[in-house]
């Protein structure tokens, strides 16, 4: 089949196609021909496609045969085959050219296959999958040759050039490279990643090994010896998925599920050029042979970039770095979120694996990551005084961390035969509470990690906990419907259980301790007196509500329901104050400490951040500008002002352009006429601002209004800028001369004050204002000859003079 028998769409649709449109879910594996002319890709979809990699276009049809997903494929040396690996646990092996199914399906692995490739004589294919084994077929038979067994998951399994060793990324977090004949390690597991690999490839000369991993970082090894080669490789802010070095070694390649890809130099470690982003989250990628050129899988399509530069080739357009808003995101929707005690940083986690902190001022990226989980982490808490975090996995562990080492405090404390569902500390954090899905409460040693105490009473799944405020009681709730409240030195009963009508969700206690708030599956959130044990009031949400919490001085309360909304409360009677809408369910969400903003985060992954008392979305996607919060804004605009304040010369370095500005403003004013008032006068003067919005310097709106307004001795105040000046006077003169003459009324400041700053009070600097400057010569004429028009007639936007309007002026 020629490259030309394409396909218009991917499902016979009309229109005009778009380079590689056609999937309709999730591409995860990519692979280039041998000979650079295809690439083939394989998607959640159930489908194989291929691609003519210079036009984008499909070609012939999808390949279609698997059951379940598909995330691994790769192309034969020969390019005459692809093998694809699949969610239904079996290996398909396609000839290109008929798009046929060559052998039955290769069945042997009892669990998700993520990867497959050839080996370099085409005789094997080696294949990795969840079951702990990698497999190597026997491609002219398709019977199982090689089985590497390991005790946790696989991701990847690549040949070395030679095709004699095989090197496998684990669940374990290791890395190992057999000897394929021998059936053995080569040398001892490679330990460096903090999570589990998720590829591993060798350099096309195989002296080298890298591997990537959920832990964001990159390793590099001396495939020879298993030694370190490098440093690990940061820079990417979530997992990085995918790998590959370009023919000559020279370059590695790497995407992350961030969105970004970059390029790095495997000998110095040294960043190439990246992050350059795209729409989609990246899985893998793989290297043109015959070009410098790199495919990556974003989303639903896929994405080529030139190797050297970076820059995409096909699709073609430009790239921008996703707004702040838009890198406030984790992979799905969060699990957990919790405030530090400075009402400015916030700690989210989620499926993931990764806890990530932010700052709520600056939003963007996230300042820290901690990768140790290897599961969806459920719940985390941090300590009052923000020292430690403590979390949960779904992994069976809970974990402490050391905030100002960002590293855990103690080994894992493991969790056997149970899923531990939330985490909080004490209010002196001697003691942390671990809820679990088998309807127990533990109680541990923050110092050694001990087990002090078990709860038992819940009759399921324990979703949430909370301590009241003096530390002496637990509340807690259930998908048994229920809200319990326990004695925490003794664990016994002491109220409730307060009953909903479907899953409690979350808890809160009070500022006070006399309420507890709960949320539930039943779409209401309740009050209740821990006193009387009755329920005070709910309040309603249209779905599940899933988080509630009080705020830090108890006047209000939040709830976070599936119906997409975030409401405020007033704690005392139940009225609605606000509602803060978001575009997906909302999952968690939480009060800073300081009680000045809210933290959210949805379904889709998004994290906001909003003013408590305006309901202003500060951050997040859909914020404006997805900039600082407005303190932040203001901080930075005091310092744009004192920095322009400060730096005298920045006005000398202004083009002198002119733009011609309707009629041409003719000065009637008699020569040598100068106009004179006080200070209060001069306050209320004509104000232009430094700069225009529209960027096009602080002369446009001076001439625009200076003849209707000036005369009449107006004042107006530029809307939105606060660094203005006054008009002083006009004059003509050349440009070399407006910049001497500026030059020297600077250093006779500098050299009457002793320093490079203004510091002259409002009548030296009409002296200066108003004088001809020390060594000025004859050819500064005050004001321009009689009969003179400015702007000229003929002045275009794009025009170049050799005058300009010289205007002494005092920065306020």
């Amino acid at each position: 089949m020629s490259s030309s028998d394409t396909s218009s769409d991917s499902e016979g649709s009309t229109g005009t196609p778009k380079p590689f449109h056609g999937h309709t879910d999730t591409v995860y594996g990519v692979a280039y021909s041998p000979d650079g002319a295809r690439i083939a890709s394989a998607s959640t979809d159930q489908t194989v496609r291929i691609w003519d990699s210079h036009t984008g276009m499909q070609i012939g049809k999808p390949l279609k045969g698997h059951k379940e997903p598909i995330v691994g494929v790769a192309f034969s040396p020969d390019g005459q085959r692809i093998a694809s690996g699949s969610f239904d646990n079996t290996v398909r092996v396609w000839d290109v050219l008929t798009q046929e199914l060559v052998l039955d399906p290769l069945k042997g692995h009892t669990k998700v296959i993520w990867s497959v490739q050839y080996s370099p004589d085409g005789h094997f294919i080696v294949s990795a999958s969840d079951d702990g084994s990698a497999r190597l077929w026997d491609t002219r038979t398709g019977e199982c040759t090689v089985i590497l067994e390991h005790s946790h998951r696989l991701d990847v399994a690549s040949f070395s050039p030679c095709g004699k060793r095989v090197a496998t990324t684990c669940g374990d977090n290791l890395v190992r490279v057999w000897d394929v004949d021998s059936r053995s390690l080569v040398f001892p597991p490679l330990a460096a990643h903090k999570e589990q690999p998720w590829e591993v490839i060798f350099s096309p000369d195989g002296r080298l090994l890298a591997s990537s991993s959920r832990d964001c970082t990159i390793c590099l090894w001396n495939a020879q010896t298993g030694k370190p080669h490098k440093a690990p490789l940061k820079g990417h802010k979530l997992g990085v998925s995918g790998l590959a070095f370009t023919p000559d070694g020279l370059m590695l390649i790497s995407s992350s599920r961030d969105r970004s890809v970059r390029a790095w130099d495997p000998m110095s470690g040294e960043c190439l050029w990246g992050p350059v982003y795209s729409d989609g989250m990246h899985v893998r990628i793989s290297i043109s042979p015959t070009e410098p050129l790199v495919v990556c899988a974003g989303g639903s399509s896929m994405y080529i970039r030139d190797t050297v530069s970076g820059k995409r080739v096909l699709p073609e357009g430009t790239d921008s770095k996703p707004s702040k808003g838009q890198l406030m995101a984790t992979l799905e929707g969060p699990r957990s979120l919790a405030w530090f005690p400075d009402g400015i940083h916030f700690t989210v986690a989620g499926f993931d694996y990764a806890i990530k902190t932010w700052n709520a001022k600056k939003g963007g990226e996230p300042v820290n990551v901690f990768a140790y989980h290897t599961g969806t982490v459920t719940s985390i808490d941090i300590s009052f005084d923000g020292s430690m975090v403590v979390s949960s996995s779904e992994d069976h562990t809970i974990r402490l961390w050391n905030i100002n080492d960002k590293a855990p405090a103690m080994d894992p404390i493991k969790v056997v035969n149970k899923e531990v569902t939330a985490v909080k500390f004490t209010r002196d954090a001697s003691r942390f509470i671990s809820a679990n899905d088998d309807g127990t409460i533990c109680v541990w040693d923050t110092r050694n990690g001990s087990l002090l105490r078990v709860i038992e009473g819940h009759d399921g799944f324990v979703t949430s906990l909370s301590v009241s405020p003096d530390g002496s009681k637990l509340a807690s709730g259930s998908r048994d419907d229920t809200v319990r409240v326990w004695d925490l030195q003794t664990g016994t009963l002491i109220a409730g259980p307060y009953q909903h009508d479907y899953y409690v969700q979350s808890v809160c206690w009070s500022p006070d301790g006399s309420y507890v708030l709960s949320g539930s599956g039943d779409g209401s959130a309740r009050v209740w007196s821990t006193v009387s044990g009755e329920q005070v009031f709910r309040v309603e949400h249209d779905s599940w509500v899933n988080c509630v919490q009080y705020a830090p001085n108890g006047e209000t309360f939040l709830s976070a329901s599936d119906d997409k909304k975030v409401r405020i409360w007033k704690a005392n009677t139940g009225q609605l104050l606000r509602s803060l809408e978001h575009e997906s369910l909302v999952s968690v969400a939480a009060f800073s400490k300081d009680g000045k903003r809210i933290a959210s985060g949805t379904d889709e992954g998004y994290i906001r951040v909003w003013d408590i008392v305006s309901g202003k979305l500060l951050l997040g996607k859909g914020s404006s500008g997805d900039n600082e919060d407005e303190e932040s804004v203001n901080e930075v605009e005091r310092g744009v002002r004192h920095e322009r304040r400060v730096s005298e010369e920045s006005f000398m370095n202004r083009p002198a352009t002119l733009r011609r500005q309707g009629q041409p403003y003719e000065n009637t004013r008699p020569t040598g006429a100068r106009r004179e008032g006080t200070a209060q006068h001069r306050q209320t003067t004509q104000s232009y601002p430094l700069s225009d919005p529209d960027g096009r310097g602080p002369f446009k709106s001076f001439f625009a209004s200076i003849g209707s307004r000036h005369a009449q001795g107006q004042s107006q105040r530029s809307r939105g800028n606060t660094n203005l000046f006054p008009l002083r006077r006009i004059m003509l003169v050349s440009t070399a001369r407006a910049k001497e003459r500026l030059a020297g009324a600077l250093e006779r400041r500098r050299n009457r004050n002793g320093k490079g700053t203004e510091s002259e009070s409002e009548e030296d600097e009409d002296v200066d204002a108003t004088s001809t400057p020390e060594g000025a010569q004859d050819g500064l004429s005050r004001v321009p000859p009689s009969g003179t028009v400015y702007p000229p007639v003929n002045a275009q936007s794009h025009d170049e003079v050799n005058t300009c309007f010289c205007i002494p002026f005092k920065a306020r």
